[in-house]
């Protein structure tokens, strides 16, 4: 079985490089924002030994100090890295909150490997016990809620708060200087986020006049595609409201048809286009969907 190398860091501008994701391993990606009194890591990735990779990788770009490390949302495959980087972490509360009670369950210092070996390794077979050895928990020293500034070495980032569409913890992070958003997973569906959730972040992101945008699993991109999105979403939504009008019912979403021209968005396809838009369907008719299945 072929094992996660260390990856070349990919420079996305003067100051901001990322080690690009592995979706083969589930290894998101981790973002550097190079200040002149220090590094800013966003994420940390999916264990140890994915952080020490990382950080390898940096080590050929540069000798600053790392000052902090944001975590974007709770998820592991983003928090599992934190020990590596020495540094205080930041998140939302809700960030906080959520992995203490982690801790009190699965992540509780005596299961964390038990439950990494009978969940973390059966959904992503690629991966090997040893990469996640020695792993401790840290959790986030300063939260937020609504938003945060951060300035460190001329750089000004600012932490905004994105709610539910992936999960109730995710957070944003946007590097104006150099109009670069740090998106994580904010816009990926998620089960217990919500479609009309991404729909209505997307439109507030736009507002933020970023022109280049780094997501949790694909390689970074511009305005254009992230345009394309948000008109998907916007006709996703406009379709389920539709549907909702018209009570049809979910046996009838399997005709909608997904437009040629948002195929090139990462992940789509016919069914995952039928998948979200009864998902939005059910968001919107949630007691009428249930006594229709």
């Amino acid at each position: 079985m072929s094992e996660p190398r260390m990856r070349k860091l990919f420079q996305v501008s003067e100051r901001v490089w990322i080690v690009p994701p592995q979706w083969k391993y589930v290894e998101p990606t981790i973002g550097f924002v190079l200040t002149d009194e220090g590094i800013v890591v966003v994420d940390s990735g999916n264990s140890p030994d994915h952080a020490r990779r990382a950080l390898t990788a940096l080590r050929h770009v540069t000798d600053l100090p790392i000052r902090y490390v944001i975590n974007t949302h709770r998820h592991w495959d983003h928090t599992f890295g934190n020990q590596v980087f020495g540094a205080p972490v930041i998140a939302h509360a809700f960030t906080q909150r959520k992995m203490l009670a982690n801790m009190r369950d699965d992540w509780a210092p005596k299961q964390i490997i038990n439950w990494v070996s009978g969940w973390v390794l059966k959904m992503v077979p690629t991966l090997r016990l040893e990469q996640f050895e020695g792993l401790r928990l840290v959790l986030p020293q300063i939260t937020f809620t609504g938003k945060l500034e951060l300035g460190l070495g001329g750089v000004h980032l600012r932490l905004l708060y994105a709610g539910g569409g992936h999960t109730q913890d995710s957070i944003i992070v946007h590097l104006l200087s150099e109009k670069i958003l740090f998106l994580s997973d904010a816009l990926y569906p998620n089960p217990e986020g919500k479609i009309t959730k991404i729909a209505g972040l997307l439109e507030k992101i736009s507002r933020l006049g970023a022109e280049k945008f780094v997501p949790g699993h694909e390689m970074p991109y511009d305005r254009e595609k992230f345009a394309l999105l948000k008109e998907y979403y916007q006709q996703l939504v406009g379709t389920a409201t539709k549907l909702r009008s018209r009570k049809t019912l979910p046996q009838e979403i399997v005709r909608a048809k997904l437009e040629s021209r948002f195929a090139s968005l990462n992940g789509l396809d016919e069914q995952r286009h039928r998948e979200l838009l009864e998902r939005a369907w059910r968001e919107w008719t949630p007691r009428r969907a249930d006594r229709s299945t």
